[in-house]
């Protein structure tokens, strides 16, 4: 793919259910491995899936805003805050490398550089997870109000409009 001039991205899935032991395990596997340009996303339960079916009784918050694969939904074996920064740990130990390559003459890493504007805007992010992680601002009942996933299957039937009603769109 290098040859052909085409980017490649490497996308990982971190299980909420980590510990310090599998994420040693998996800075480890990224060490020897050496994917190009290591992208890690929370597994999150996506609203109309059948994981999302499967697990909607350990989500942790119903807050679609934090449906956004950095934030965890799923209760973490591990304290959130250590959670994170384990997580902040993965990030750095695959890309703090690439991004000082940059200044460093010597053989272009594997997969490319990360720019390093990219590098610093995941960096705040990531530690702002770390500064935010308070468990209670997680549970279900904190938000005000929480958004709610779109609908499965939009409503063909007998509709309301101004106390009328209009008959079945369906024919």
């Amino acid at each position: 793919m290098r040859k052909l001039g085409i980017g490649v991205m490497s996308s990982f899935i971190v299980n909420p259910d980590y510990n310090e032991r599998d994420f040693a395990a998996f800075r480890e596997y990224l060490k020897h491995k050496k994917p190009p340009l290591p992208v890690f996303w929370v597994l999150t339960p996506i609203p109309g899936t059948v994981m999302y079916e499967e697990r909607r009784q350990e989500l942790i918050s119903e807050n679609y805003d934090l449906f956004d694969g950095l934030h965890s939904v799923l209760p973490t074996r591990l304290r959130l805050k250590k959670f994170y920064r384990q997580y902040f740990r993965l990030y750095m130990s695959a890309h703090l490398g690439r991004v000082l390559s940059v200044f460093v003459p010597r053989k272009k890493p594997i997969g490319g550089h990360l720019s390093l504007l990219a590098f610093f805007r995941n960096v705040v992010l990531v530690l702002g997870l770390i500064k935010d992680a308070n468990p209670r601002a997680l549970w279900k009942d904190h938000f005000e109000p929480p958004r709610k996933p779109p609908s499965k299957k939009p409503s063909l039937g007998v509709m309301e409009k101004s106390g009328s009603k209009i008959g079945d769109m369906t024919g």
